[in-house]
C-alpha cells in the first residue's frame, strides 16, 4: 500500500492510508518529479475513498480515463500496484464501505487469577494461538476459534477470590486473541519460533539485535544501554528497546521501552511472542514484563494508518501472585 500526502513532498502530513490494489482517481497534470529504487515517476493529485491528498505514481497502473474532472461525484476505481512506472487505473465507480476500528484484549489461560474479572469479556471473538503440530510434522503456529471461560477456582491458594481462565480446548493455548470482529486469522501461516526464543533467550542485552523480517519491511530488534554489572538480573543504565524497519520506502525506529512504561524487576522486559498476524509483513509482537510478585503482557499491533510508528500498544494482560 501507500500514503496519501497533503502535499506532493514524502515530508508532508499524510491525509490517509491508500492500500494495495485500492482504487483511486488522479488528474494527468503533474506535481513534480521523483525517483525511488531506479524508479521514476510524478506526484499527482488523487481523490480516494472522498480524501484529496498527493501520491507519487511510480507504483500505480493506468488502466483507463475520465474526460471530466474528478470529484466526490465520481470517484474512479484506481489500482495501486507495484509495477514499475505508470499512473492510474480506472473501472466503474463502486462504493467503499466504511469499517469499524478494530479493539484487542489478551489473555493467558492459568488457573487461581485473583485480579479483576470484570475487564475479561467472552462475549468477544476469541482466537486461540497454540504452537506447530509436532507430530504431524507441522511447522507453523495453529489459530482457532476457542470459548473463553471464567470459573470460580475450586482450590484457593490466596485469601481472594480467585478464577479459572481456560477456553473449551483441552489443549493450553500459548495465549488469547480477543476482537470484536471476525479476522480472517485461521487461514495465517506464521513460522512457528518457539525454538528460537529458547535458545536466544527472551531477553535483549545492550548491543544485541534480533532481524524478525526480511524484505520489505526489515524489521529488526535491537538493545542499547550499559551494563554496570553482570549475572542473570545484570544492572543497566539507560536501557532502550528499538524496533526498526521501513515503511512506504522510508525508515522508522520506534522507542518501544518508552511505551511499555514497565520493563520488569530487572530492567529489561522479555519477549513472549512474535508473529505477522495481521499480514502485512510487520509482526505482531507480546511482551512480557516479570516482577516477583506478577507478570504483565504488553500487545502490540502494526497500523498502516500511522506515519512514524511500526506498532501501536493495543492491549495488557497481568497476571498476578495470590499467595
Amino acid at each position: 500500500g501507500m500514503r496519501m500526502r497533503a502535499e506532493p513532498s514524502l515530508k508532508a502530513k499524510v491525509v490517509t492510508y491508500v492500500p494495495f490494489d485500492s482504487t483511486l482517481t488522479a488528474c494527468q497534470e503533474t506535481f513534480g518529479s521523483m525517483e525511488y529504487e531506479k524508479i521514476r515517476g510524478f506526484w499527482r493529485k488523487v481523490q480516494y475513498n472522498g480524501k484529496l491528498g498527493y501520491m507519487f505514481d511510480g507504483f500505480m497502473e493506468v488502466k483507463g480515463l475520465l474526460n471530466k474532472p474528478a470529484t466526490t461525484d465520481t470517484i474512479a476505481d484506481t489500482s495501486v500496484t507495484d509495477t514499475p512506472k505508470g499512473e492510474v487505473s480506472v473501472k466503474p465507480e463502486k462504493e467503499t464501505p466504511k469499517t469499524r476500528e478494530i479493539t484487542y484484549s489478551l489473555l493467558t489461560e492459568t488457573y487461581n487469577y485473583c485480579g479483576e474479572v470484570k475487564g475479561i469479556d467472552p462475549g468477544l471473538i476469541w482466537y486461540g494461538i497454540y504452537p506447530r503440530d509436532e507430530d504431524n510434522g507441522g511447522t507453523t503456529y495453529r489459530i482457532k476459534r476457542v470459548d473463553v471461560n471464567v470459573m470460580l477456582s475450586k482450590q484457593k491458594v490466596g485469601k481472594k477470590l480467585e478464577f479459572d481462565v481456560l477456553t473449551d480446548e483441552e489443549e493450553r493455548s500459548i495465549f488469547l486473541l480477543g476482537v470484536n470482529q471476525l479476522l480472517p486469522l485461521e487461514q495465517n501461516s506464521i513460522e512457528d519460533n518457539s525454538d528460537l526464543l529458547r535458545m536466544n533467550g527472551r531477553k535483549i542485552f545492550p548491543g544485541q539485535q534480533w532481524d524478525l523480517t526480511g524484505e520489505p519491511t526489515k524489521m529488526k530488534l535491537s538493545a542499547t544501554g550499559s551494563v554496570e554489572s553482570t549475572g542473570p538480573c545484570p544492572d543497566l543504565k539507560n536501557y532502550r528497546l528499538t524496533l526498526s524497519g521501513t515503511k512506504y520506502f522510508l525508515p522508522v525506529n520506534q522507542n518501544i521501552t518508552e511505551e511499555l512504561n514497565d520493563n520488569g524487576q530487572c530492567g529489561m522486559p522479555e519477549i513472549y511472542w512474535f508473529g505477522d498476524l495481521n499480514g502485512d509483513d510487520v509482526p505482531e509482537m507480546i511482551f512480557v514484563s516479570v516482577y516477583e510478585d506478577r507478570n504483565r503482557f504488553t500487545l502490540f499491533v502494526s497500523d498502516p494508518t500511522l506515519d512514524n510508528a511500526l506498532v501501536v500498544k493495543k492491549a495488557h494482560w497481568t497476571v498476578d501472585k495470590c499467595y
